[in-house]
């Protein structure tokens, strides 16, 4: 509790300093992610969630506004900000600063309730119940990453041949309805598996099949997937090696080489981006394609500003923080017999009707390019604000450290608990770029529900006859 209190203190402290000094916010904003990451990695074994977070807040959300004080970061262009006027400017460092109190209050107060018993770690791994859920997920991740890499072979022969843009037009759907189904199950699939706390051999193979796919993922120009995929292994990793007594996950020798990766991953990443846009990298880059990769990735904050210059002109009866909660039935059996029909992507109904931020401002901003395919993607913060206004900013913060503090004890206390805590998990992780609640969607769809509860009862009835066999 007295930790809590200093913590308070200080932001306080932090936040009138942003009042009375306009000139310093920047640094101020600097300052408290600084914060965030110092903390976080002091006491890294129960805030290593919230330290991977403030690596995607900064990749995304700091990375273009921050780097320029320290270091040369050609082209000295923001877009859109170019035009920013300064009360856009501070509105934007208020937004951010906001948004990294309320996260890191969040997390500490969140996390100080977490129950110190790990004994959870090994929850029914030996139980009939749990037994038979982790053969059923296992089954399902063979089988469904078949469909899986069908669906992305076809989705890469797609982007070679029209061009990336060209994939939110008019996606390939030449195989039948029941492959992207099964295809769509491989996620949940790996999920409930690892939910199921395996040992590390047993996990070793799925979570193979997991990096793979998200690795050929990047021949399609979804950079997003792979990094966030990649994340997500390294924090359930982490949490494993910190929590387990009986076998070690992380060894020096893992450790190194996904050091040395990084550098490397980035350079890839950056490079990516620009066969993907099809532009000149000589026109774009600079001497450090690092410094590049963060730079170029930081054009997520540019949605903060457009939002509140746009404030007084965004469409009505529109609520974007429950965006992909809302069209959750667009297009689909269950949505047509209530009828809710698909709004056409990249077309200027889904701007103004479909519950989409992103899409709005790309298509206020830049038509031409939101209408061939593009877009500036989204931002949780913008999401935030244009719904709830300033409380809401901090709200939504507050509520995503909230959440990001639980996860250890989701991950440990029940099987679906942890399964829809890698949802959570990996939707915060994609906010800073994407929806707020985009997590919501994924887990709570029919499919996801109907397959969850077959396990369930499969587990539960063959738990009730059948003596546990090793396989």
């Amino acid at each position: 509790m007295k930790q809590i209190k200093f913590d308070i203190v200080f932001w306080l402290l932090l936040f009138i300093i942003f009042l009375i000094a306009p000139i310093l916010r920047i640094w101020i904003v600097f300052i408290s992610w600084t914060y965030v990451v110092a903390k976080s990695y002091k006491y890294i074994k129960s805030r290593f969630i919230l330290l991977a977070f403030s690596i995607t807040f900064f990749t995304f959300l700091l990375g273009r506004i921050i780097l320029p004080l320290f270091f040369s970061t050609p082209p000295n262009s923001h877009e859109n900000m170019d035009y920013f006027s300064a009360n856009i400017w501070n509105f934007t460092y208020l937004a951010l600063f906001l948004s990294l109190s309320g996260l890191y209050l969040g997390y500490s107060i969140g996390e100080q309730k977490w129950s110190t018993l790990l004994s959870p770690l090994h929850y029914g791994n030996n139980s009939r119940y749990y037994y038979y859920v982790r053969k059923f997920a296992k089954r399902l991740v063979y089988v469904s990453f078949v469909f899986k890499l069908m669906v992305t072979i076809e989705i890469i022969k797609f982007v070679f041949s029209n061009g990336y843009l060209a994939l939110y037009l008019t996606p390939p759907h030449s195989m039948p309805y029941i492959v992207y189904k099964l295809a769509d199950l491989f996620v949940l699939g790996t999920y409930v598996f690892l939910a199921t706390m395996p040992c590390k051999k047993d996990s070793k193979f799925v979570l193979f099949l997991y990096i793979f796919d998200a690795c050929v993922s990047i021949f399609t120009g979804r950079r997003g997937t792979f990094m966030f995929a990649v994340l997500l292994v390294v924090i359930y990793i982490y949490i494993r090696d910190v929590y387990s007594t009986n076998e070690k996950w992380l060894t020096p020798q893992i450790k190194r080489l996904g050091i040395l990766a990084i550098p490397f991953v980035l350079v890839g990443m950056f490079f990516i981006g620009f066969l993907r846009a099809e532009v000149e990298i000589d026109s774009y880059t600079s001497s450090n394609p690092i410094l590049s990769f963060f730079y170029s990735q930081g054009g997520s904050v540019q949605l903060i500003g457009l939002t509140k210059q746009s404030i007084d002109r965004l469409p009505p009866d529109q609520w974007y923080l429950l965006g992909p909660l809302l069209h959750i039935f667009d297009g689909t059996t269950i949505g047509q017999l209530f009828g809710r029909v698909e709004i056409e992507p990249q077309s200027p109904a889904m701007a103004m009707h479909g519950d989409s931020l992103g899409d709005y401002l790309t298509y206020q901003y830049n038509s031409v390019r939101y209408l061939n395919g593009g877009g500036y993607g989204s931002c949780y913060i913008a999401e935030a604000y244009a719904d709830l206004g300033y409380f809401g900013i901090f709200l939504i913060n507050y509520l995503f450290g909230w959440l990001m503090s639980r996860i250890r004890t989701w991950l440990f206390s029940n099987v679906w608990y942890s399964t829809f805590s890698f949802y959570v998990l990996f939707g915060i992780l994609h906010a800073p770029r994407g929806q707020a609640f985009s997590f919501l969607k994924e887990m709570l769809t029919p499919t996801v529900i109907l397959v969850m509860i077959l396990i369930h009862l499969y587990a539960r009835e063959k738990s009730k006859f059948t003596q546990i066999r090793k396989e």
